[in-house]
């Protein structure tokens, strides 16, 4: 600990302060930081300056329901942070033994396709494929100007394609979806051997 304190030097500022934030243990992540507190046994999720609210209000509306998620126990209305209980677990991934891994699995998924279920909702096929689209050619257009045509060249010639093969259908089936769902986002509580849902900073 005292060689860590002399060779490294603060590269994050979190404003306003966090009081006793010298002693909690700081994550870093693309568009959030969290700081994990073990003596409250608390963890607090806070978004960094200038990223868009909405990964945080999404998570935080998602996480309201009945969902395998960890209870959110506060949250800034306004989506600068959210504070939660601090599972003391680790991922699905790191979990030893094949069998008990896929036991866990098929269960998180169970209990996330029955809390699917319960949000889904139909929406008109048309509306919704010219809507995705559009969403769909924004990005194309920003990773063409970012790494240029070839990129892009092997996805746009099945998209229209695609697009009208969905319109063959008049209504479609939605739900909120976690958008980035992987084994490392599973956390799995070894002492009541309970699987929870976790960073779902993607979800829509």
């Amino acid at each position: 600990r005292p060689a860590l304190k002399t060779l490294t030097r603060p590269i994050l500022r979190v404003s306003p302060p966090v009081q006793g934030g010298e002693h909690l243990l700081i994550l870093t992540g693309q568009r959030r930081l969290r700081l994990l507190d073990f003596a409250a046994g608390e963890s607090i999720t806070l978004l960094k300056t200038g990223y868009d609210r909405r990964c945080i209000t999404r998570e935080i509306a998602v996480r309201n329901g009945d969902g395998p998620f960890v209870p959110i126990e506060e949250a800034d209305p306004e989506g600068r942070w959210l504070r939660e209980a601090l599972i003391l677990g680790r991922s699905l991934a790191r979990i030893p033994g094949t069998a008990r891994r896929k036991g866990l699995l098929e269960d998180v998924l169970s209990r996330l396709d029955h809390w699917q279920r319960g949000m889904e909702r139909q929406v008109t096929t048309e509306g919704h494929i010219t809507s995705l689209m559009r969403r769909l050619q924004e990005h194309l257009t920003t990773l063409e100007e970012r790494h240029g045509a070839e990129a892009i060249m092997n996805i746009t010639p099945w998209l229209a394609p695609l697009a009208q093969q969905a319109r063959n259908r008049e209504a479609l089936p939605l739900s909120t979806t976690h958008g980035d769902l992987q084994v490392g986002n599973i956390l799995v509580d070894p002492v009541k051997n309970q699987s929870f849902v976790v960073d779902l900073e993607y979800a829509r």
